[in-house]
């Protein structure tokens, strides 16, 4: 007696999940074979050597000598793809005063007072509360007639 087995039973998607399946497994398995006749995996155990223990260390001798691990990671630090090159750092000097000209247009009156400050260098023209930033500058208070700004390089009021 024979199977006879319907094609329509199988989709494209099954027969994919098939093959990738049995290509994983077999090159596992060529890995694996591949390095234990080519002895690779015991040529790199003999690399890693026990270091005898220093008289005045503080460990505990447990009886079981232990690989000894440097020859590798002096060989990773090397070969490091993500260790940064030293970068000479060169020194900026901050500037003594801000030369940032601020105009103040008009202020908007209600519980949140409301600030137009423009910047004629730029073009820009700012709508800010209480709390905000200017470039460099944040709005300390906002009174009917005037605008205080604090930064690093002093007060400035505008009115």
């Amino acid at each position: 007696r024979s199977i006879k087995i319907d094609p329509k039973h199988f989709s494209l998607k099954d027969i994919n999940k098939v093959l990738i399946g049995l290509s994983v497994i077999a090159s596992i398995f060529a890995v694996f074979y591949l390095a234990k006749e080519s002895g690779f995996v015991k040529k790199r155990m003999s690399e890693l050597r026990a270091t005898p223990i220093k008289e005045n260390s503080l460990s505990i001798d447990l009886g079981v000598d232990r690989p000894n691990a440097s020859s590798y990671v002096t060989g990773t630090q090397k070969n490091n793809p993500f260790h940064l090159l030293p970068v000479e750092e060169t020194a900026v000097e901050k500037k003594e005063t801000e030369t940032t000209d601020l105009k103040l247009v008009g202020i908007l009156w209600s519980d949140s007072a409301q600030a137009i400050v423009e910047d004629p260098a730029s073009a820009k023209t700012y709508m800010v509360y209480q709390g905000d930033m200017i470039e460099n500058y944040k709005v300390e208070e906002i009174t009917q007639t005037k605008v205080r700004l604090v930064s690093e390089y002093g007060e400035k009021i505008l009115q």
